[in-house]
């Protein structure tokens, strides 16, 4: 016999929650998730001079915490304008521990700091030393990509081809040249240099004597290759090198009477990035007015060019 339990009192019963509330929950959940992916990095933090480079040219400068003392010395870099009122550290963990950092870019050279920020759990980008254009663009993206500025990376990537287009498609004859770092290392086949003066149209005769990315290119082996033009940073100009040294001596006097000389601005030339590609700009502007059919008697060696191909300033 079947009871029933029409007269029976019901028992209170949860109410369930409509199913749009709990699609909603999900998507907020699934939201947070994406928003924590992809939010760009509030407080960047650079350890690293050639690091301060990229990340003055592609974040915001209120999403910058801190870059390195270096930054704002033009002598040594290319972005010290971008730099000014940005606060600056020596580098050391402490201050950047201090600094509550969303992400630390800073070059591999500093293996001990690395791996300590990281046993702290903060998120550290590593470079590489570009070792040419090519390298130097998926440097640029890799820092992009890790402050989520992908956009920018792009058109500042886009800036360099262009430009480096314009370099290439203006060269004449290459001139025979050699660069002179501080202290009197040249510059070979594996260094941002040589593909600068590569842009710039001019021909490394240190590629000659040696395979390596940096060596000491001896007297009788530079005038064995029979330079037209020797090139320098302006570090320092008035302190004595290797270079006053080389172009005092009496053997490069009275082989090479019209060698040339041209001193470019140093703080283009520390770290491979689109400064390199202005230092091309300049040399070539050189080249352009010295070493060509076209040069004008007016114009001197031994000044210092901006890009614009006019004299900056004269030894």
């Amino acid at each position: 016999m079947v009871k029933s339990t029409a007269n029976k009192p019901r028992g209170i019963e949860k109410a369930k929650p409509p199913r749009i509330v709990f699609i909603a929950i999900c998507f907020l959940f699934l939201l947070s998730l994406v928003n924590e992916v992809f939010a760009k990095p509030a407080r960047i933090v650079s350890m690293n001079l050639c690091s301060d480079e990229l990340v003055l040219r592609l974040a915001d400068r209120k999403r910058i915490a801190a870059v390195t003392k270096g930054a704002l010395l033009p002598y040594i870099s290319s972005v010290a304008d971008l730099a000014e009122g940005i606060k600056t550290t020596a580098g050391t963990i402490e201050e950047v521990l201090i600094l509550d950092p969303d992400i630390v870019i800073t070059g591999r050279y500093d293996r001990q700091k690395i791996n300590m920020l990281k046993k702290l759990g903060i998120k550290v980008h590593v470079i590489n030393t570009a070792k040419n254009f090519s390298e130097l663009k998926d440097q640029i993206r890799g820092v992009a990509e890790a402050i989520n500025e992908n956009d920018r990376g792009e058109i500042l990537i886009k800036d360099m081809e262009d430009r480096l287009k314009r370099l290439y498609a203006q060269k004449s004859n290459p001139v025979k040249s050699v660069f002179y770092r501080p202290g009197g290392l040249t510059a070979g086949p594996n260094s941002i240099i040589n593909s600068m003066m590569e842009a710039a149209g001019v021909e490394n005769i240190a590629l000659q004597s040696h395979a390596r990315s940096n060596r000491y290119l001896e007297l009788e082996n530079l005038i064995m290759r029979d330079p037209e033009l020797i090139i320098f940073s302006d570090y320092r100009v008035d302190t004595p090198t290797v270079r006053r040294d080389v172009l005092s001596h009496p053997a490069i006097k009275k082989g090479f009477p019209g060698l040339q000389t041209v001193y470019l601005p140093s703080g283009l030339l520390i770290c491979p990035s689109p400064a390199t590609i202005e230092a091309a700009e300049i040399l070539s502007q050189y080249v352009q007015d010295n070493l060509t059919e076209l040069s004008s008697p007016n114009i001197l060696a031994g000044d210092t060019y901006s890009s614009t191909g006019f004299p900056l300033s004269r030894e």
